[in-house]
């Protein structure tokens, strides 16, 4: 994959990002209704609409992608490129309108991940984080920038990019 690839891919991320944010925030804080999943945790229905909508605006835009979602499931098209999708992490602190859920949406490509991005709508604050350094956005505007060492951190360069690594790695 090179540079612009991935540059693509970025701006494709932050796209995917709003429109997970405007489907669950439309219900934050409202009366909602959950049913259990097998492991008997929480799901909503905008934690479905909000991954329907990812899933189809990546399979228009790359049908050849492989894609894990929490919810309704993967499709896998043998493909070197793998999008991974947790439309709500933290379904309960977005059921009792807590600030601390997110949307996490991860990419990789030959089972490498190159980006994460956790989405934290209520905060109006996201992280992304490649192979090399991490960014905070406040606003939209770019508040942090760290650069991992990670020679000494292996390539685990973010609690997020981590977390979607690990997901992946079990998944694929």
């Amino acid at each position: 994959m090179n540079d612009f690839e991935l540059g693509e891919i970025s701006e494709f991320i932050y796209f995917l990002a709003d429109n997970a944010k405007y489907i669950t925030m439309s219900g934050f804080k409202s009366s909602l209704t959950t049913k259990r999943k097998k492991d008997g945790s929480p799901v909503t229905k905008f934690d479905i609409n909000a991954e329907k909508v990812i899933v189809d605006l990546i399979s228009d835009k790359y049908p050849n992608h492989n894609i894990i979602a929490e919810e309704k499931g993967s499709k896998n098209c043998n493909s070197d490129y793998t999008w991974i999708i947790d439309p709500i992490d933290g379904t309960r602190a977005f059921v009792i309108g807590a600030p601390t859920w997110s949307n996490l949406i991860g990419f990789s490509f030959h089972k490498k991940s190159l980006l994460g991005l956790a989405n934290f709508p209520e905060l109006d604050k996201y992280y992304i984080s490649d192979k090399n350094k991490s960014y905070v956005f406040k606003n939209r505007k770019k508040h942090i920038k760290v650069i991992i060492n990670t020679r000494n951190f292996g390539p685990i360069t973010s609690p997020y990019y981590g977390i979607l690594q690990s997901y992946a790695d079990a998944c694929i």
